[in-house]
């Protein structure tokens, strides 16, 4: 049986049921940044258009996604790039529960040496119902999400029914 204390599954077997125990607010931990390369233009692009929505939210990010992100004027701190165990450095974030979503532009067109960290930084997001985007558009619906979560808590409005792991 693993720990539930952050809403995790428990269980065994080929079958998981799913503690509904609270979790830390979203919109209080960190989101994580990652762009592959040939996708760091983009992952600029789109800071730049939702910097006032990610002002004040802690960023982590892998290491020249992190630099590429301070040269903006973010306050990030950074891991090791992806290859050098980055990725798995996110994930075990993900595991202590301090990472409350993950923005991965990742280039599908490239192959990656560093697959299987890839893989499992992905898998850990789905175990432990860390909202994951790896393109624009859902990008923006967690970013969106975070704030309206944030603008929740402040006004002390009834969260809507289900998103208790919103606020």
């Amino acid at each position: 049986m693993i720990d539930s204390s952050l809403g995790r599954p428990v269980g065994a077997g080929s079958w998981t049921r799913w503690s509904l125990a609270p979790r830390p607010c979203l919109s209080s931990r960190a989101v994580a940044l990652i762009a592959h390369d040939g996708k760091k233009a983009e992952l600029a692009r789109f800071v730049a258009r939702f910097r006032d929505r990610l002002e004040g939210v802690p960023i982590v990010a892998t290491s020249t996604t992190g630099a590429m992100l301070e040269a903006a004027g973010f306050t990030v701190e950074r891991v090791a790039s992806g290859p050098e165990g980055g990725d798995v450095q996110i994930a075990a974030r993900i595991v202590e529960g301090s990472i409350g979503s993950v923005i991965f532009f990742k280039d599908p067109m490239v192959d990656h040496p560093h697959a299987a960290d890839i893989d499992a930084l992905l898998r850990l997001c789905e175990v432990y119902d860390v909202p994951l985007a790896t393109n624009q558009r859902t990008a923006e619906l967690i970013v969106r999400g975070m704030r309206a979560a944030a603008e929740i808590r402040a006004t002390g409005a009834a969260s809507p029914a289900g998103a208790s792991t919103w606020h």
